[in-house]
């Protein structure tokens, strides 16, 4: 069986059901991945050059880097998350939906020490460069999607939310900002950071079936340089 090993938004079942609809979360397995630390490393270009979404504020102002969970290389930590089993057609939809990560090898234990066959995704080296990172925001829906999918794991294993936690770097809280995301394509399974208490969390479409708001396409003037989060590394 080959795994992807979830540490960020496919943690949360509703998230990882947007692009695997047949998969249920009883088939996942908990694990650990050690040698590797979770941080906000990946830097989505926020500036139209990506076509499949966008990021406004409420004033309709698009902050020019988006920060995205990634994992970097510590020989002192281990990242806690869950090994989702893919078949091939599978794998391909979950590499259309990470499309600023590459997909590594990684060496994931399960429960009572069991090594698992898994990948993970990593940031391509395109959007890990630091001083892109450095001035990157997070959007708070989407810290929301991955806490909701810590929680979801904690209740069904104890003590994963403190694993999770003690392999990880936290945002700087300041850097958090309420974001409206806007697909291009309106396309759900390339999401990840839909709000899980939003009954369109899965849909990509509002109550109703109305399509997402679109904003106004404005550049992140409003958003000055700031370090924010964590410079990757390689894996």
């Amino acid at each position: 069986m080959r795994y992807v090993f979830a540490y960020g938004s496919l943690l949360n079942p509703g998230s990882l059901a947007a692009t695997l609809p047949q998969l249920t979360p009883e088939r996942c397995l908990p694990a650990t991945c050690a040698g590797l630390r979770r941080v906000y490393g990946v830097a989505f270009p926020n500036d139209g050059s990506q076509g499949d979404k966008a990021y406004t504020d409420a004033a309709g102002v698009r902050p020019p880097v988006v920060l995205f969970w990634d994992v970097v290389a510590d020989a002192e930590a281990s990242v806690a998350g869950v090994c989702v089993p893919v078949t091939d057609a599978e794998l391909a939809a979950l590499r259309r939906r990470e499309l600023r990560y590459d997909l590594r090898e990684v060496a994931a234990v399960g429960a009572g020490g069991v090594r698992l066959r898994a990948a993970t995704f990593v940031g391509k080296p395109r959007f890990t460069r630091a001083d892109e990172v450095a001035r990157g925001v997070v959007s708070a829906s989407y810290e929301r999607t991955v806490q909701a999918g810590v929680r979801f794991w904690d209740a069904r294993v104890p003590g994963f939310a403190d694993a999770v936690q003690a392999g990880t770097t936290p945002p700087d809280l300041a850097c958090v900002r309420e974001l409206t995301r806007t697909d291009a394509s309106g396309d759900p399974g390339r999401g990840g950071d839909a709000d899980p208490a939003d009954p369109s969390a899965t849909t990509g479409l509002e109550v109703g079936g109305r399509p997402r708001e679109r904003h106004p396409d404005v550049t992140g003037a409003a958003y000055p340089a700031q370090a924010c989060g964590s410079p990757s590394a390689a894996c």
